[in-house]
């Protein structure tokens, strides 16, 4: 009787015990994040070099020191 419940048990847990899909779930979250994160870099840094060429741009078209 023992033989047969281990037999049991190693058969649900062979067809139930799978994590492919939760896998995949955790990628695509990563992938999400990964993309969120980079995009915010971008429009930080993006402000930050704007408003630097801005000020650059400014103090060349002005006649007083900078």
């Amino acid at each position: 009787m023992l033989t047969e419940f281990k037999v049991l048990r190693a058969w649900v847990h062979a067809h139930f015990s799978e994590e492919r899909g939760a896998t995949m779930v955790e990628y695509g979250i990563m992938v999400v994040l990964i993309a969120v994160v980079a995009l915010l870099a971008v429009k930080v840094i993006g402000e930050k070099v704007n408003a630097g060429f801005k000020d650059t741009g400014d103090c060349l078209s002005s006649s007083g020191t900078c």
